[in-house]
């Protein structure tokens, strides 16, 4: 293991976004005994797994690992940000619970979950976004067995989706959407801009988006402003830019 966080993030490639892979400086790899398609578990402030992948000649010697939105959230980090990383071994799930962070009966789940997630490394309190019918849904991985640092979903692993919301992590108040849009319709018309100058987890701006008003947000902490950054992301799939 890279035992001091020595390894700086950095922005993945967004045409691999959502694939649960990081791009490892291949010298890097060389150095740390790393095969493409190990699992390594990636420590920032909080601890997450991907499936490591060779960066490409521009990562040679730079000390780099590309991760998306997603895995820095799960991690605890931004970019620019440094990290350590260690090789575990990930077991095919024979169970996984995720819970959601908002109260929800998601029909079907289980096998939709199964069937896009197959293959991804999992560990324990990982937050995973997906599309459903154009709604956002995070879902938490609160257990799975067998017990480790992270376990494979495969094609037998049995899925539960728990009716009891999870805590979120992302953030320690997030607010629901519809309830923050509820407010914003009763506030303002389509094409107005909404100010939100404690923007959080970034409720406000996902509400905005949906109700076709233009967002104006600000939040000084970088761990958060990542995660408004990767929800808008993900919500409009268009990949923000920053403007210097």
């Amino acid at each position: 293991m890279v035992n001091e966080k020595a390894i700086k993030v950095a922005e993945l490639k967004s045409g691999e976004t959502g694939r649960g892979i990081a791009r490892l400086d291949p010298e890097l790899m060389d150095i740390l005994g790393l095969k493409v398609g190990d699992i390594i578990q990636i420590d920032g402030t909080k601890k997450t797994v991907a499936k490591v992948l060779r960066g490409g000649p521009e990562d040679a010697n730079r000390g780099t690992i590309r991760i998306d939105g997603s895995t820095r959230r799960n991690a605890g980090v931004s970019l620019d940000e440094r990290v350590a990383i260690k090789k575990v071994v990930a077991k095919n799930a024979e169970k996984i619970t995720f819970a959601p962070t908002e109260q929800l009966r998601l029909q079907g789940g289980e096998e939709y979950l199964k069937q896009v997630l197959e293959g991804r490394a999992l560990a324990k309190g990982d937050t995973i976004t997906l599309n459903v019918m154009g709604n956002k849904i995070d879902l938490v991985v609160t257990s799975f067995a067998p017990s480790g640092d992270a376990v494979l979903m495969a094609s037998g692993t049995e899925v539960k989706v728990a009716d009891k919301p999870a805590a979120n992590k992302e953030h320690p108040t997030m607010k629901p959407v519809p309830l923050v849009g509820h407010l914003i319709k009763n506030s303002s018309k389509p094409g107005q801009i909404v100010l939100d100058l404690f923007g959080g987890s970034g409720s406000t701006l996902i509400a905005c988006e949906q109700m076709n008003r233009r967002c104006f947000t600000m939040e000084f902490d970088p761990q958060y402003a990542d995660v408004i950054i990767d929800r808008w992301q993900q919500f409009t799939a268009r990949e923000a830019v920053k403007l210097n």
